[in-house]
This record gives C-alpha cells, structure tokens and sequence, in this order.
C-alpha cells in the first residue's frame, strides 16, 4: 500500500486527488476525493507511470 505521509499546512498547500480517476469513470463526489500533499500525490502517479501499487493508505 501507498503511505500518506506528509502533514497538509497552509504552507505546503493540497492537491484534490480522485481516488478513482475521472479517466476510469470517477466522479467530483466528495466520496470519491481526497486531500493530498502536493509531493505525495506527485509520487502517487509517478508510482502510477512506473507500474507500481498505489493502492492509499492513511496514517
């Protein structure tokens, strides 16, 4: 699983990410969003790009 690990301030700011992607038919629902840190969620579709599980995690 993919490790959320950086804390959200106003100083880093967020990304919204969609858990499942609007390319896959995701939707803009709140149940389907989350808050990410701008470089966590950079390595999550890098992860993305090389293959590798992204399967998220909180905590």
């Amino acid at each position: 699983m993919y490790r959320l690990w950086a804390n959200l301030t106003k100083q880093t700011g967020w990304h919204v990410h969609h858990v499942i992607w609007r390319v896959k038919g995701g939707t803009d629902d709140s149940r389907n969003l989350v808050l990410m840190h701008p470089d966590c969620h950079r390595q999550l579709h890098s992860r993305v790009n090389r293959g590798l599980p992204t399967t998220l995690k909180s905590g």
